[in-house]
């Protein structure tokens, strides 16, 4: 019987770890040549125009490195050097109440940030398709299964409109992701807020697993693709207060203009 009673304390028990702990880790955004063979031509000479510019925005020349701390209390994501709107050095936060935050430690300043609503262009959500391969291979001395996927995201176009001949009205995108579902309920929490390949299907991604590595291609990175890749990753506790504003700081406007990243 005290066996018993034993061996169910601990099933609660890891059961019950996962919700009191958090996922740290370190994820490398880069671009790099496609290695898929290369079109003719751009079906869209719009899209061949923009390839360079979006993929530098989404991975800064040098390549990005980001510390991901994600578990029940929010999501934390540190940023060495300048990232679309986030300062070198800033913190955005996705905090348990759904409030989205970006901390600018220099200048003890914050601002919130909001998700972009675009049902009144008529925007849908992308469509993405995602085939196992079986094949496994070790990411960060974690067992993650390769997967194939395709993307397909519709343009935002108002009700009614009109595009111009040769202007698509979707974006198809393709590539490869390792998938590690032991970590599916910290990859959930942590959709949207990375760049990469988290930034298109986000939700659907996240439902799969934590990706490990992925590599991104299509008209929209030109002759590019982003890969992602998570370096190190720990498992544990962490301070509620990394999820909070620090004492101090003040709120200003969230910043307008370009990107601190991409071509100017």
């Amino acid at each position: 019987m005290r066996t018993r009673l034993v061996s169910a304390l601990a099933l609660v028990g890891l059961l019950v770890a996962p919700l009191e702990a958090e996922l740290k880790y370190t994820m490398r955004i880069q671009a790099q040549p496609s290695t898929a063979p290369a079109a003719a031509a751009p079906s869209n000479p719009l899209l061949g125009m923009l390839g360079g510019v979006i993929a530098s925005t989404i991975a800064p020349e040098g390549g990005l490195e980001l510390t991901v701390i994600t578990g029940a209390k929010g999501t934390r994501v540190e940023y060495p050097r300048a990232y679309t709107v986030v300062p070198a050095g800033g913190v955005t936060l996705l905090r348990a109440d759904g409030s989205m935050i970006v901390l600018d430690p220099a200048k003890q300043t914050y601002w919130k940030l909001e998700k972009p609503d675009l049902s009144a262009f008529g925007a849908a959500a992308p469509v993405v398709t995602i085939a196992r391969t079986g094949a496994v291979d070790l990411v960060a001395g974690v067992r993650a299964e390769r997967a194939t996927i395709e993307i397909r995201m519709p343009l935002p176009v108002p009700p009614g409109t009109q595009l111009p001949d040769g202007i698509p009205t979707e974006i198809r995108m393709s590539g490869e992701a390792w998938v590690a579902p032991q970590y599916k309920q910290y990859s959930k929490l942590a959709a949207g807020l990375l760049g990469g390949i988290n930034a298109f299907g986000a939700d659907t991604l996240a439902a799969e697993g934590l990706m490990m590595r992925s590599i991104l291609r299509g008209e929209l990175l030109g002759n590019q693709q982003i890969e992602s890749v998570i370096t190190s990753l720990t498992e544990g506790p962490a301070p509620a207060s990394l999820f909070e504003i620090p004492a101090g700081y003040s709120e200003v406007p969230p910043p307008s203009g370009l990107p601190l990243t991409g071509p100017r």
